[in-house]
């Protein structure tokens, strides 16, 4: 019984230490994102712009080459420039991949900028997975190695570190 316990134990253990350093090199690109993000006035300024679809390149290193917001124009992927060259940690192993990610944007901007709210016009939630869905699946058959984190980086409006 002391062994079986032993074994499943280092199992869990073992899972447990590979996953947290799998996603390692995540967190960090996370964070930076987050802390050095710019919300421009192109983004806080307009209602019906309220998540990014970013997609990364990397080359052969890891670096990031090349950045894309798949649901909107190359003036708003500016914003994103800073992530060139940023390289995701090791232990994820991005070389030569593409990275889908989504930024999105806290909703506080309606009441600033008297927008009426996609809950209003009928798009909502379910919509904006729906759109969000579908640059997933064109992205997947562009290229099937993807890489893609569902887990959104929320950027508040409100928050002054996020202030151009």
């Amino acid at each position: 019984m002391k062994k079986l316990s032993f074994l499943v134990l280092s199992i869990l253990f073992f899972s447990v230490t590979a996953k947290s350093q799998s996603t390692y090199g995540w967190n960090n690109f996370f964070r930076y994102v987050y802390k050095n993000f710019k919300i421009p006035p192109e983004i806080s300024e307009d209602c019906n712009f309220n998540y990014a679809v970013v997609v990364l390149k990397t080359d052969k290193q890891g670096k990031i080459r090349t950045v894309d917001i798949a649901n909107d124009s190359k003036v708003k992927a500016q914003s994103l420039t800073f992530l060139k060259s940023y390289r995701i940690g090791k232990e994820a192993n991005l070389r030569n991949r593409y990275v889908l990610f989504f930024l999105l944007f806290d909703q506080r901007k309606y009441i600033t900028l008297r927008c009426v709210s996609p809950y209003e016009i009928g798009g909502g939630p379910t919509q904006i997975f729906t759109d969000a869905l579908r640059y997933v699946s064109a992205q997947l058959k562009k290229d099937p190695t993807t890489i893609i984190s569902y887990d959104p980086i929320i950027l508040m409006m409100s928050d002054p570190s996020h202030k151009q």
